[in-house]
């Protein structure tokens, strides 16, 4: 579960561009990424194409554990307007997470919780309305006690 100070929600962006740089500059004013975190997410990108999208509407955004992650945590920034990442289908996204780990066994921890909540439909069906903390921990708590 995404803690309070770890819940944006941004009604529409411009492009996957915009919404991954205000991502990484919200990870980097907490002090959460390192300065080069954005340039080495776009090198990952260039390398691996859009390895992130993991599902319809989900993107899980990370890089390697360590390096220029900080701290572990967990972003969740909520769209109000799915963008495109590519002509891809495939490729829409309305929820967007950001995955920071300082080792594997974090990383994988994060992971196994990020799969138990996103393999219920009915949970991220229900976040497209989320605008608020509130609302996001109410809807959390009815799936996941």
């Amino acid at each position: 579960m995404v803690e309070k100070e770890n819940f944006l929600y941004v009604p529409e962006v411009k492009d996957w561009k915009e919404l991954l740089k205000i991502g990484t500059s919200y990870l980097k004013e907490k002090n959460i990424v390192t300065n080069k975190y954005h340039e080495a997410l776009l090198k990952e990108i260039d390398k691996l194409g859009f390895y992130f999208i993991i599902s319809k509407e989900i993107a899980l955004v990370h890089i390697a554990p360590g390096g220029e992650n900080l701290k572990t945590n967990l972003l969740f920034i909520n769209l109000g307007k799915e963008i495109n990442f590519s002509s891809d289908e495939r490729h829409k996204v309305k929820h967007c997470f950001f995955l920071t780990a300082i080792n594997s066994q974090d990383h994988i921890e994060i992971l196994s919780n990020f799969a138990k909540e996103m393999s219920n439909k009915q949970f991220v069906k229900e976040l497209d309305g989320v605008k608020d903390y509130e609302n996001y921990l109410s809807i959390s708590k009815q799936y996941f006690k």
